[in-house]
């Protein structure tokens, strides 16, 4: 089964939850990464009639807090959710763009087609109405766009994965953040590999 990822680099959001309360975290070196994954469609409301979560697509909000005197700079573009499945390797997924998600919302057709493979970065043409621009503006706006965690800071957004409805895979799932390096003296972090079954829990 094949799995088509969809990673969202909009606007900074402020955090308003203790990333060490959560339950999917990883820590070393002063820096903590943590996940909630919006597992309930009501988190989704402010994204319209239609949401990622009606396509099959699940927001992990992913939370960066430094506890360091440096700053940390984060490579977005590296950041990979890992399934492992009993059946093959494990599947590592790319990020998407917000207009990737946005087409795949509303471009698509029916959302029960969930299951249905979608290639990363297809790039569509035209069908850019009213209701794409303002899905595109909501994703923007709840995702996360600083590569650049501030010192004693906390930083904060959404990350997309598309999940063709299979929601359950989480339990068996990580988000690996590879890429981070302290600022000041480019010294490079050990990667971090937060496991979401915690938070997959009821």
């Amino acid at each position: 089964m094949s799995f088509a990822a969809c990673a969202l680099l909009g606007a900074p959001a402020r955090a308003q939850t203790d990333p060490a309360s959560l339950p999917a975290h990883d820590a070393h070196q002063k820096l903590l990464i943590a996940v909630d994954p919006w597992l309930d469609a009501m988190r989704y409301k402010n994204f319209g009639k239609k949401s990622p979560y009606d396509e099959g697509i699940v927001a992990l909000d992913v939370y960066f807090r430094n506890d360091n005197d440096s700053p940390i700079r984060v490579d977005l573009s590296t950041i990979r959710l890992v399934i492992n499945q009993d059946d093959g390797e494990p599947q590592r997924i790319e990020p998407l763009s917000p207009e990737d998600v946005a087409d795949s919302v509303l471009l698509t057709g029916d959302a029960s087609a969930g299951a249905r493979p979608r290639l990363p970065s297809v790039v569509r043409k035209g069908g850019h109405d009213k209701q794409w621009t303002a899905l595109d503006g909501s994703l923007r706006a709840a995702a996360l766009s600083s590569d650049i965690i501030p010192p004693h800071g906390t930083v904060h957004g959404c990350v997309y994965f598309d999940m063709a409805h299979h929601f359950n895979l989480l339990s068996a799932s990580q988000l690996y953040v590879p890429d981070l390096t302290f600022m000041v003296d480019n010294q490079v972090l050990l990667f971090f590999d937060v496991d979401l079954a915690p938070a997959t829990k009821n």
